[in-house]
């Protein structure tokens, strides 16, 4: 993230305290896959040399404080159509969903391979905020999410391989973790048609409650996992 020519730390790419909620009694943890649909089990949330000691340090930082400001915080049910969160630091938030989303491009693990941002401006942009700690304004850069629920119970133990879509001018990076889904918005586009969802500078976050079972990309998974059980008949 520095740039500078230090010794790499083993780096997770999402938290590892977003895996807790997944791991069994051997600490492992099921991971799902979408192309094609499979489950397996794995060790420890994933992790390569990414970043120095410094840097991962300014990243460890991010995430204690999300940890506990806000996913530590999400109820265990909920039966309203909506969950709002208020008061949380911009600055802090929004660097660590960048975060995510810039060491998932960087990575050369496969199971990020759907999140490329080198093919224009965007990767370098985002490490040089993540470097120096400088919060881009929402219009540059911003994400909204849906809190996934079966029958009212919030769905902490799932952890998708990132999809990578398009809506309109806007490439859509999409991640499961934490209980919810999350969307990154990455483009040179105006923004403001989204602007009654997305993370901004007053530090509200709305996540609209969607039934798991209704959500789109779970959906298309279950139908493409029937459709290569069907082939193998």
């Amino acid at each position: 993230m520095c740039q500078k020519n230090r010794k790499l730390c083993k780096s997770h790419v999402i938290p590892e305290f977003l895996y807790k909620a997944i791991y069994d009694d051997k600490h492992r943890a099921n991971e799902i896959t979408i192309e094609p649909f499979k489950k397996k089990f794995i060790q420890k949330g994933y992790y390569e040399e990414l970043l120095c000691k410094e840097c991962e340090e300014k990243i460890s930082r991010l995430e204690k404080y999300c940890k506990e400001n806000f996913f530590d915080n999400i109820p265990q049910n909920i039966k309203t159509r909506e969950y709002e969160a208020d008061n949380l630091d911009y600055n802090k938030f929004i660097l660590f969903h960048l975060s995510i989303l810039w060491r998932a491009s960087i990575s050369s693990r496969k199971e990020f391979k759907n999140v490329r941002l080198d093919k224009g401006p965007h990767e370098e942009l985002i490490r040089k905020l993540l470097e120096n700690q400088i919060s881009p304004s929402y219009e540059d850069y911003s994400f909204f999410g849906k809190l996934l629920v079966h029958q009212g119970k919030v769905i902490q133990d799932l952890i998708y391989e990132p999809i990578n879509t398009k809506y309109k001018a806007h490439h859509v990076y999409v991640f499961t973790f934490g209980g919810a889904q999350w969307y990154y918005l990455v483009s040179s586009h105006s923004k403001k048609e989204f602007s009654k969802i997305l993370f901004k500078e007053d530090g509200k976050l709305i996540l609209r409650v969607e039934e798991l079972l209704e959500n789109t990309f779970f959906k298309d998974s279950i139908l493409k996992y029937q459709k290569s059980k069907s082939a193998k008949r």
